[in-house]
């Protein structure tokens, strides 16, 4: 495994990882968790991939206490930064959660550097894509402050009930690993666009697997919504969250429809 640091735009030290040779996929963690929680992943992937799987900008090692540079924006410059720095002209983008919002970002805005979009657990456009609500705005803001105030275990304790295990342990297990400061800058995201509406998803034109997560922001009637919307879009096999407590788990029953796509792309025949 080799661990790079590159920069963004912005001249902002930023972290990732890679392990495996071949094609490229880029694998972008959830919110919450950071990159280590991708190693099984790339693991199960890397006698034919090579994986790269940075830290999001404000997780893990790529700290940013800066609250105007968490946008989804700035979050998809950051991996084309990543690309450029790899001389990667085209790419796999694979997200959950948080990556996954941030994956189909790249896909819409750079459709020339990504050759296919995996979506983990995509999240829901909130008032049809017109910005968080005011509710979850407030939300957000407090959970950043909890994070200086009271620690991350009470920053993320409003939130644990409606969390998958595994997602439970993979937050938790990151907290050692994450600065309270550069999170709190982190849920400054809330006040960003993600995409004008759910419409504005047609603008993904790369072939795109969907597995859909299962709590009120990651679900299986979202995983339809973006399967309407984007046009060379396929549901994956359903994944039963509430039964899998650990990230080797999750990457057991995620990597083989992953690994069925990606044989259909361009690349995986000339290997």
């Amino acid at each position: 495994m080799k661990h790079i640091q590159y920069l963004g735009d912005d001249n902002m030290p930023l972290y990732s990882s890679t392990l495996g040779e071949g094609p490229s996929i880029i694998i972008l963690h959830g919110g919450g968790p950071d990159r280590q929680s991708i190693i099984p992943f790339a693991k199960l992937l890397k006698n034919d991939y090579q994986v790269v799987f940075p830290d999001i900008r404000g997780y893990g090692e790529s700290i940013c206490l800066d609250r105007d540079k968490h946008n989804w924006q700035q979050y998809a410059r950051d991996v084309i930064s990543l690309m450029d720095h790899l001389d990667l002209k085209k790419t796999v983008i694979c997200g959950m959660g948080l990556g996954s919002s941030i994956a189909e970002r790249v896909a819409y805005s750079n459709p020339e550097r990504v050759q296919a979009t995996i979506l983990i657990s995509p999240e829901t456009f909130d008032n049809d894509g017109e910005g968080s609500s005011k509710k979850e705005i407030e939300l957000m803001n407090k959970c950043g402050e909890m994070a200086i105030q009271g620690g991350l275990e009470a920053a993320w304790n409003p939130f644990m009930g409606n969390l998958a295990p595994v997602i439970q342990s993979m937050v938790r297990a990151a907290f050692p690993r994450t600065d309270p400061r550069s999170f709190s800058a982190a849920m400054a995201i809330v006040h960003s666009q993600r995409l004008a509406s759910w419409k504005q998803l047609s603008g993904i034109i790369s072939p795109t697997l969907i597995i859909p997560g299962n709590d009120p922001r990651h679900n299986t009637d979202t995983g339809q919504q973006y399967l309407k919307f984007i046009p060379n879009a396929t549901l994956g096999t359903g994944i039963d969250w509430q039964h899998i407590h650990t990230v080797d788990e999750l990457a057991a029953a995620i990597i083989p429809q992953m690994k069925v796509f990606l044989k259909t792309l361009p690349f995986s025949h000339d290997r």
